[in-house]
């Protein structure tokens, strides 16, 4: 949110800046700012325009998101429980750590994604129902 607060006030002060450059007398210091703020305009409000198309895709497809991480979160429980259940081989623990590996990503992916929700910085970039979907998977260590 912060981000795209300061991107807008760049945006809005080279817009000001080139309208009273271009109200000025030219044969003055000031045309010298006038490529620069040109191009401050320009930059930030392409930067602008697609950090918003950025916001309204994520939360457009957030009902989406959050299924898909329902049901990998279950996948992953599933996987997890049958891999417990079983006999104590040699592959069975190299199934046990490759999903012992994906279930600490999943974890991570979840401590970020809340960790980042409640930062002012970026938590426009997190939707709350796609946040509220991501809970922990525990496990017991063999």
């Amino acid at each position: 949110m912060i981000i795209t607060i300061l991107i807008s006030l760049i945006l809005v002060l080279c817009i000001i800046a080139q309208i009273y450059i271009n109200t000025t007398n030219k044969d003055t210091w000031i045309i010298d700012l006038e490529l620069p703020t040109l191009v401050g305009a320009v930059i930030s409000g392409s930067v602008l325009i697609m950090m918003i198309i950025f916001i309204v895709l994520i939360h457009a497809t957030s009902d989406i998101e959050a299924a898909e991480n329902r049901i990998r979160r279950a996948t992953l429980v599933a996987e997890y429980e049958a891999t417990n259940n079983t006999e104590v081989g040699p592959t069975t623990i190299v199934m046990y750590n490759e999903i012992q590996d994906k279930i600490c990503s999943w974890n991570i992916e979840c401590m970020e994604a809340q960790h980042y929700s409640k930062s002012p910085w970026v938590n426009w970039f997190y939707d709350e129902k796609v946040v509220e979907s991501l809970k922990y998977i525990d496990v017991e260590v063999k």
